[in-house]
């Protein structure tokens, strides 16, 4: 169950899974770390978990690519990483551009998912999974933002999704995200522009005391989407 902060993964390659990190029955935990342009032959591009439970912080998906499932992250057999302040953009496969779920129940706090690309959901695809989702961004991915089959359950709530999904305090509305870049902290972000609905509407309840950058939540009124 290691611990890295502060660490980038880039350009590496599998033929198989996790060309990344691929985690088997581990919990590491992960800070302030990128996983940017690796490419995977089946399962995850950035990170594959097979039975693990992760811990991310401040993590960023960009660029990774895996040729069938999760080009971000892929959760498999009783998987259920928590995810919190965590950003996908630009991640492709066949399912779940930013993340595939198989039997895994994953919680997502403060995410951003943004630009990825698949032929099933580019943002999260579902199977068999029950994901939680706070306080989160599913806008512009190719494919489609969330996918279910297989009496998939997701929770999701005072989230922003394009299309729409019920849900306590969500909303269908353009998020006016900036580009990926940085904008302080040491992981790239997107940026909520001037006018963005995401901003003091999140969930004050579940919401982290810093963002991605670090810089102290709330700014205004209320936590960010």
């Amino acid at each position: 169950n290691p611990t890295l902060t502060n660490v980038t993964f880039d350009a590496n390659s599998s033929r198989s899974s996790g060309s990344g990190i691929l985690n088997s029955y581990s919990n590491p935990r992960l800070t302030d770390v990128t996983f940017r342009n690796n490419s995977s032959g089946y399962h995850g591009g950035g990170i594959n978990n097979i039975r693990s439970n992760p811990i991310l912080t401040n993590v960023t998906f960009t660029g990774n690519t895996a040729d069938y499932a999760g080009g971000g992250i892929s959760n498999n057999s009783f998987s259920n990483p928590i995810l919190t302040n965590v950003t996908f953009s630009n991640n492709v496969a066949v399912w779940g551009g930013g993340m595939y779920n198989f039997f895994s129940d994953p919680v997502l706090k403060n995410a951003t998912l943004r630009g990825n690309t698949a032929t099933y959901s580019g943002g999260i695809y579902n199977e068999t999974s029950d994901p939680v989702v706070t306080n989160s961004i599913l806008w512009g991915n190719t494919g489609g933002e969330i996918a279910s089959i297989n009496l998939s359950t997701p929770v999701v709530t005072y989230s922003i999704v394009q299309g729409g999904y019920a849900g306590t305090g969500n909303l269908n509305a353009n998020p006016l995200l900036g580009a990926l870049q940085n904008n302080g902290g040491l992981t790239q972000t997107m940026a909520l522009l001037q006018g963005s609905p995401a901003i003091d509407a999140g969930n004050d309840t579940n919401c982290p005391s810093t963002d991605q950058r670090g810089v102290r939540r709330p700014q205004g009124r209320g936590c960010d989407i």
